[in-house]
């Protein structure tokens, strides 16, 4: 249904999947197939608990997992590997720019691409209570024009998962 009303809303057919609480098992696998949506993204932890990281797609082993079969037949299971801000404890914590570049590197180096996740909220300044205001944090603009730089004087490719750029 959340598949429909996207395309109803945004004129998008969405062809990935991210888990509510980063949570999945086969029935969510099954529930993908049926409803044509090919990539599953979740945190690696999250991704851990499923297979180990056997099911993570490795972009340098595309030729074996395609063998004779259409991507169309696959879930590809491309996780996120860092986020801008964590937020797993309160109040959120921002990632330090040297730790995000050396995480993309290291999964680079292992899948062949990393996934940074980036949310509206990481942009914005919040109060004492961890209340998002409506006033752009300067600084966390900053901190990602710095990554933006730094992987583009590396000539590391920065994409989207947009129908153009993703798995089909």
């Amino acid at each position: 249904m959340a598949k429909a009303k996207l395309n109803t809303l945004f004129r998008i057919n969405a062809s990935i999947f991210i888990p509510p609480e980063d949570g999945f098992n086969l029935d969510t696998i099954k529930a993908m197939q049926q409803n044509d949506l090919r990539v599953l993204s979740s945190n690696m932890h999250s991704e851990g608990h499923f297979k180990g990281t056997k099911s993570i797609l490795n972009a340098k082993d595309m030729s074996k997992i395609q063998g004779n079969k259409t991507s169309k037949q696959y879930i590809y299971h491309i996780p996120n590997t860092i986020s801008f801000k964590n937020y797993e404890n309160e109040p959120a914590t921002k990632n330090p720019v040297n730790i995000i570049i050396s995480n993309v590197t290291d999964n680079i180096n292992k899948y062949g691409y990393a996934v940074i996740t980036l949310h509206p909220q990481d942009f914005v300044n919040s109060d004492n209570n961890n209340t998002f205001t409506n006033q752009v944090d300067e600084n966390q603009i900053k901190d990602l024009s710095a990554l933006i730089d730094y992987f583009v004087s590396k000539n590391i490719p920065i994409a989207s998962f947009s129908k153009d750029k993703c798995i089909q």
